[in-house]
């Protein structure tokens, strides 16, 4: 059967006298419990991704209120604004760039210890992690880009 938690299932067992062994039963109560805690997981580190981009975020804005003066000096003498948005661009590329990679390859060293041990307790898991989540990682460092360069933008907008 698909799901041993089926209430049809459980009344035709019941109804005909059969006994049912719960070792299975327990196990799908643990996927289960597993497939939340996971869910968990996942919603807490997409909030912990999402400050992490809001701190880099005030960060840049921290560095160009700090050269307001100087920013301002530089609009009035007759640099373009994207010009002086274009002093943090090498910076924030390195950021985005940097960042994921790191962040793939702790995924990729983590996820080969992590199976590594429970090969050796009888479990199955694959050595390197999905595609889709080192896509994710890129994904990541590209809204990261995005974000700091539309806000360094605006942040110079607003102070020239």
């Amino acid at each position: 059967v698909d799901n041993v938690q089926d209430q049809e299932l459980l009344d035709f067992l019941a109804k005909k006298g059969y006994e049912l062994s719960t070792g299975r039963i327990m196990g799908e109560g643990l996927q289960s419990l597993i497939q939340a805690l996971l869910a968990a997981v996942l919603l807490i580190g997409g909030l912990i991704l999402l400050l992490a981009i809001f701190v880099f975020i005030l960060n840049f804005q921290l560095l160009i209120t700090r050269f307001q003066t100087t920013l301002q000096r530089l609009h009035h003498l007759g640099y373009a604004k994207q010009a002086l948005a274009g002093v943090w661009q090498p910076m924030v590329i390195r950021m985005a760039v940097i960042l994921p990679i790191v962040a793939c390859i702790l995924l990729i060293g983590s996820q080969w210890a992590v199976s590594t041990w429970l090969a050796g307790q009888g479990f199955r898991v694959l050595s390197f992690p999905s595609v889709v989540s080192l896509i994710l990682a890129g994904v990541a460092g590209l809204v990261l880009f995005v974000a700091n360069m539309r806000c360094i933008r605006n942040k110079i907008d607003q102070l020239t």
